[in-house]
């Protein structure tokens, strides 16, 4: 069987390279007999920082056209909401700009100019919508999406809605994004970001990936600390007394440390602002994911703004508390997947809860890890419906 992945994993954001690796080493496990091909928008090879290569998007139907024993599937992530310009953007320095010159973007977004020439060129009118006549729907399968911003577009076109009503498997992972396919009587499961089930398929990665100085790091007892570029608090200052005033109390170190290392995400840009600001702060620029992957693991609790920040986090049974303020998606998924959602997240000033939220950790543990379990649970399922053991 030809196992053909979409994500947006070429380019160097932490949870998007992650989706790929998690599907490929699931299917080792069960040891299938299969090809993997992993796509992105543009060919990319990040193999240095732990990833795996991509193939382009136009590559695709090319590595499909003489076989019918093939599966498409979109790996995760929030993949609807976005355009070709804004997809583009986060791969292409020229793309970027363009983007970010309205005078130019608002003239493509609003004719649809790139949806026209990829929707005939590619097949595609969307990067993570599959369309076009030279795909075949009933090979396609979308692994626990998010959808955040598509009402409007599922909404206002008839033409998506019977898309995803053609689509031979289609996943959600939270409610929030659950509702629109919903509203429209297009057959879903909701179920958790596959990224969950990450902990039990990590093998000798980290002795291969980890460095002395990571190690090192590793030994302390320390915050991770991640904030996405314009995702933190207007006072940023502010914000980051206080952060040191908890970690004081509860005598830990600040370990600044990027996770969106991506044009327009800019963690590192953000975070060594902070190291200058505050240079008594660690500041660890990772080698490659698994670096990241390993310091959340290992820390005393995982703080920031991003969701695989957090599922790393709750696959390896460590605390966690985020700042979704300026992250919709975010809360959403808290909110989906958590009963005591209320303690896990909260606005720049909430310290207070942070700091309740690390010391009742201990005393919830076993209840959280029960969760964990079902969840991973839904993920294995969904997982068996994308590949079915009697194929």
């Amino acid at each position: 069987m030809k196992v053909h992945i979409l994500a947006a994993s070429d380019r160097n954001n932490y949870g998007d390279l992650l989706f790929p690796i998690v599907i490929k080493k699931y299917l080792e496990n069960r040891e299938e007999n299969f090809q993997f091909y992993n796509y992105g928008i543009i060919k990319s090879d990040l193999r240095s920082f732990g990833a795996l290569p991509t193939y382009s998007f136009t590559e695709i139907q090319n590595n499909n056209k003489h076989s019918d024993n093939y599966k498409i599937v979109i790996a995760g992530g929030e993949v609807l909401g976005g355009g070709w310009l804004n997809i583009q953007r986060f791969v292409s320095g020229f793309w970027n700009k363009i983007h970010h010159f309205k005078y130019f973007r608002y003239p493509i977004n609003k004719f649809e100019l790139l949806e026209k020439y990829f929707y005939f060129s590619e097949s595609s009118s969307r990067p993570f919508i599959l369309d076009g006549n030279r795909f075949d729907k009933n090979k396609i399968y979308y692994n626990s999406i998010g959808a955040q911003g598509a009402m409007k577009l599922i909404g206002n076109n008839k033409k998506y809605q019977k898309y995803f009503n053609e689509v031979k498997h289609l996943s959600i992972r939270d409610k929030g994004s659950r509702s629109i396919f919903d509203k429209f009587n297009i057959t879903n499961h909701l179920v958790p970001d596959s990224v969950l089930i990450l902990s039990d398929l990590i093998t000798d990665e980290f002795e291969k990936f980890i460095s002395e100085e990571c190690l090192e790091l590793s030994s302390t007892n320390y915050i991770f600390f991640q904030l996405g570029d314009k995702k933190g608090p207007e006072k940023l200052d502010d914000f980051i007394l206080k952060l040191k005033n908890f970690s004081e109390k509860q005598n830990l170190k600040v370990l600044l440390c990027p996770i969106g290392l991506a044009l327009d995400h800019g963690d590192d840009i953000i975070l060594k602002q902070i190291k200058n600001k505050f240079p008594e702060l660690e500041y660890y620029h990772p080698e490659n994911l698994y670096e990241t992957m390993f310091l959340i693991k290992e820390s005393e609790i995982y703080i920031g703004t991003s969701l695989h920040g957090v599922l790393t986090a709750q696959t390896f049974n460590r605390p966690f508390f985020v700042f979704p303020e300026k992250i919709g998606k975010l809360r959403k998924y808290i909110e989906t997947w958590f009963d005591n959602a209320e303690e896990l997240f909260g606005n720049f000033s909430d310290f207070g809860k942070l700091e309740k939220r690390y010391l009742n950790f201990e005393s919830q543990f076993e209840n959280e890890k029960r969760n964990t379990d079902q969840q991973k649970d839904l993920i294995y399922h969904n997982l068996l419906s994308i590949f079915p053991t009697n194929e």
